[in-house]
């Protein structure tokens, strides 16, 4: 990671994502704060420090899996980001995303971008409320073949999705939380 990928990238995420309002959540929830973290992911001065912040939070929470993934259409540019990001590094990391429903021709795949799922995972959300789609996605993984052995989400809105994940055996990491999205700025 460069040594101001995180501070940059919480920029861009206050900049880019973070909007005000009255809003319905996917969880069903409301909120008056909505983080759209895709028009972060998917611009060219936030992907590339994503895939860099996201092996770096892997990495400080001692998580080296073989492949990262989660829920469609989010994770799918975590997973890609990750994957260039650790490419660069040298390592090896693969990436793939899990389909709300299997597609209905083809091969009828659930978990789509590897051939054979198996060993160590990790669950990447783009933004973690209730941790029901991550809830989902580990469940997908690990019926596919997957250990997982963690997830990381960019954004923790702090709303219970680190304790009904950890009821279910896995540990939530997060790189920033709303808190840290909506703080006020000291500039």
């Amino acid at each position: 990671m460069r040594p101001d990928d995180r501070d940059r990238l919480l920029e861009i995420l206050r900049r880019r994502s973070v909007r005000f309002g009255k809003f319905t959540l996917t969880s069903g929830g409301t909120s008056d704060v909505y983080v759209d973290v895709r028009l972060t992911t998917l611009s060219s001065e936030g992907a590339g420090r994503i895939g860099r912040v996201l092996l770096d939070a892997m990495d400080r929470a001692g998580l080296s899996p073989a492949a990262v993934g989660g829920m469609e259409s989010g994770a799918i540019a975590l997973a890609s980001a990750a994957a260039i990001a650790a490419a660069e590094q040298g390592r090896t990391i693969e990436g793939f995303f899990v389909r709300k429903t299997p597609r209905e021709h083809g091969r009828r795949k659930r978990i789509e971008g590897l051939e054979n799922p198996a060993g160590t995972a990790v669950i990447l959300e783009d933004t973690a409320t209730t941790g029901a789609s991550t809830l989902t996605a580990v469940e997908a993984a690990r019926e596919a073949g997957f250990e997982v052995i963690g997830a990381v989400a960019l954004v923790d809105r702090e709303t219970g999705a680190r304790e009904s994940l950890a009821a279910a055996g896995v540990t939530l990491h997060s790189v920033f939380t709303l808190t840290d999205l909506t703080a006020p700025r000291g500039d």
